[in-house]
């Protein structure tokens, strides 16, 4: 569900428009292209998760490619992305949400078993829940309150939450950090 690699899930301002929706591989073709001008769900605080996510994942997709020059085709960089996941073929580690606590999703690992289920808990009904505490303390920027949130709102809070905030013992088992003082 919400599978990043082929729905238009993420809002971007463009020369042509705003809020003009784009897959993953859309935003890569159309930065490629420069045509993009803003991201309108993107919180200032997650610019620099958003931009080191988009580097590293396109770097590492060229890379496994063997490219060396930007595509501005979107179906090249779905393909390439993909590349990256081959053992995958239904794309679940780009889908935001999975069914099967087995299988990923993205930037969620799978459980070895459905029973491990069971110990998660931690939910966040809005995506301000799930950004980051240090931004989120309803000190500056209050929490809970973005009732109106898009699916890229929830994936730029996963992606913050995911490459910056270590694990500070509310979402326990973050995978880029190894404790809740981490090296980032």
């Amino acid at each position: 569900m919400f599978n990043i690699l082929a729905e238009p899930v993420i809002r971007m301002d463009t020369a042509a428009g705003a809020g003009v929706p784009a897959s993953l591989p859309g935003v890569y073709a159309a930065l490629a292209a420069d045509e993009v001008v803003a991201f309108p769900a993107l919180r200032p605080h997650q610019r620099h998760a958003w931009h080191a996510f988009l580097v590293q994942l396109g770097a590492m997709a060229m890379h496994r490619a063997g490219l060396a020059e930007l595509s501005d085709d979107a179906g090249e960089w779905r393909r390439i992305i993909r590349g990256l996941t081959p053992d995958w073929p239904d794309d679940e580690p780009w889908q935001l949400v999975v069914d099967d606590f087995t299988k990923p999703a993205f930037m969620q690992p799978p459980t070895c078993t459905s029973d491990e289920a069971k110990g998660y808990s931690s939910s966040a009904t809005m995506p301000d829940e799930l950004d980051m505490l240090v931004t989120a303390k309803n000190h500056d920027l209050k929490s809970a309150l973005n009732v109106d949130a898009g699916v890229d709102d929830w994936l730029f809070a996963l992606i913050t939450v995911q490459t910056m905030d270590g694990d500070p013992g509310r979402n326990p088992g973050i995978s880029r950090m190894n404790g809740a003082f981490g090296n980032r």
